[in-house]
């Protein structure tokens, strides 16, 4: 009877607080009080009958809609009889240092002076832990976390609150892993080395290197270079220059000999007259070609042995695309080409 007793007067005290509290800001809405009232009321309920992390839920919720202090200090029980001693303080903490209207609920008010009561009790069982890691490779990063809860790297060496009892730390990295455990008494102050060790199979971690500098530019092609391209190409001009002359010169002398069969003894008959005329002209024509093929190819050939002189460099013989190899040649009588197919 007593405890249904307490039971009714926590839930009455808790709707009392909402309805008495301050008047909630515009942006709340009545629905939502109500609503906040339902929750805190449900929360109490799950509270007394032992379900602590349904009351969390429950006064989250309603705290979350309108803010009353009877929310915050469920909230700090709750954690503190799961054993969350950590966040309970916080809970109370926030509680203790919040600054209550003058006109504010008694609710309110006995809710502030219970957690300024309770904080006392539990800050002494809270716990310390130094986590320190041994064995990870100079650059490389980790992961660590307690009972599967990330843990700060500004946490990592130092001391930390923690609750009492048995924790698993973790460390998890590329390629790396280390675990260990620790038993953290009421008040207990603990550090605890994790050994990080290479994955099995893996290969070492090595810390982050600086990728080298590039190699450096090659130096620019010095002038021999385009002086040696430009006396080739003369050269090859040479070729074509004395191929052509060759050419028309066989040309010329073919019809000159054709003009002359036609004219045994220099009698020409006049039949014969104008066919004698024309391969006399065509011979002409051909032999006045050859001779500028001639010019062009000595010009060519000459200039492209005065260019290859220049640059320098020993002149390596030129093919032509027909895979003539030309050798260019010079004496002090002249200059000239010699090759092979």
């Amino acid at each position: 009877m007593a405890q249904l007793l307490a039971r009714t007067v926590l839930c009455c005290a808790l709707s009392c607080s909402l309805a008495l509290g301050a008047v909630p800001a515009a942006a709340q809405s009545a629905e939502d009080v109500a609503a906040a009232r339902t929750l805190a009321a449900d929360g109490a309920k799950l509270f007394n009958s032992g379900d602590y992390a349904g009351a969390i839920d429950r006064f989250t919720r309603a705290e979350s809609l309108y803010h009353a202090p009877p929310h915050v200090l469920y909230l700090a029980r709750a954690n503190a009889k799961l054993g969350k001693l950590v966040v309970a303080r916080e809970h109370y903490l926030k509680l203790s240092k919040e600054t209550l209207a003058a006109n504010a609920p008694k609710a309110f008010v006995d809710a502030q002076k219970s957690a300024n009561e309770e904080l006392k009790a539990i800050e002494p069982k809270i716990g310390s832990l130094e986590i320190v890691l041994k064995g990870v490779p100079a650059g490389a990063k980790v992961d660590v976390s307690v009972d599967g809860t990330p843990v700060s790297a500004a946490l990592v060496g130092v001391h930390r609150p923690i609750d009492p009892g048995t924790h698993k730390v973790e460390v998890k990295g590329d390629k790396l892993a280390g675990e260990a455990s620790v038993t953290v008494a009421e008040g207990g102050k603990e550090s605890i080395e994790v050994e990080v060790k290479a994955v099995a199979g893996a290969e070492p971690v090595k810390p982050d290197v600086p990728p080298p500098p590039p190699p450096p530019a090659p130096p620019p092609e010095s002038s021999g270079g385009t002086t040696k391209i430009l006396g080739y190409t003369a050269l090859g001009i040479g070729v074509v220059g004395v191929a052509a002359g060759t050419i028309f010169l066989l040309s010329s002398s073919s019809k000159r000999s054709d003009a002359n069969a036609l004219c045994p003894n220099d009698q020409c008959p006049e039949s014969k007259r104008s066919e004698v005329e024309k391969l006399d002209s065509d011979a002409s024509t051909a032999r006045t070609l050859s001779f500028v093929g001639f010019g062009v190819g000595v010009v060519g050939i000459g200039a492209g042995v005065a260019l290859l002189v220049m640059s320098g460099g020993k002149s390596e013989p030129a093919k032509t695309a027909t895979g003539l190899t030309v050798r260019p040649w010079a004496t002090w009588n002249g200059v000239g080409l010699s090759g092979s197919f």
